[in-house]
């Protein structure tokens, strides 16, 4: 705890320099040119802290097979592809580090296929948020979102860039928790008239489950 204490007291004097010299969280006024005080250090310290909405995404935790099904427009033949994907808990049980391997069929063509990204829950806006990169592309696909309870489904808005595409579009993901053995990601987006449509059904199982 003491260590963590005084990594927060650095990141608060480098962040001195900024041009606000205070801010203010939850009536909180700090004057991030003077020591901290101790409530301000209690509410960072809470505030930093993983908290239960993490629970949720660590339910993911372990290697499980996948199966996607994957479709570059909304009239498009639907491609299907495998691979695995282990998940781990990292930075101190803040977020869910994911590494998948396999091949992607795009268009009909066989690519190797690896990708990594990171989710986890911004405690201070009440959001998941994720980040993703793989070898279609060179683009990070980021966003950000809230739990459904009724769905049992993290719902995920934000931006990303297509394969074949000159701009980022706005995309839906959907994590739908089904049971301790499945789980499944469905990504959304909108053709050029558009429509919206699947662009992506990502389905995982536990090894021989």
């Amino acid at each position: 705890m003491k260590r963590f204490i005084a990594t927060m007291l650095v990141t608060a004097a480098l962040t001195a320099g900024m041009n606000s010299p205070a801010f203010t969280a939850d009536n909180l006024k700090v004057d991030l040119k003077k020591p901290l005080t101790v409530e301000a250090v209690k509410k960072m310290t809470k505030d930093a802290a993983p908290s239960d909405m993490h629970m949720k995404i660590f339910s993911m935790l372990g290697t499980w097979d996948y199966t996607v099904t994957y479709k570059t427009a909304a009239d498009a033949e639907p491609q299907t592809s495998t691979g695995k994907i282990t998940n781990e808990i990292v930075l101190g049980e803040r977020f869910l580090s994911s590494k998948a391997s396999g091949v992607m069929n795009v268009g009909g063509h066989q690519m190797p296929y690896e990708g990594e990204g990171l989710i986890g829950y911004n405690n201070i806006e009440g959001k998941y948020t994720s980040v993703w990169a793989d070898t279609l592309g060179t683009d990070l696909m980021t966003g950000e979102g809230t739990f459904d309870e009724k769905s049992n489904t993290i719902v995920i808005e934000g931006l990303f860039t297509p394969p074949l595409a000159k701009q980022k579009v706005k995309f839906r993901e959907e994590i739908q928790f089904t049971d301790s053995d499945s789980h499944k990601r469905t990504i959304y987006t909108k053709d050029a008239s558009g429509k919206e449509f699947a662009m992506m059904e990502i389905v995982y199982s536990k090894p021989n489950s």
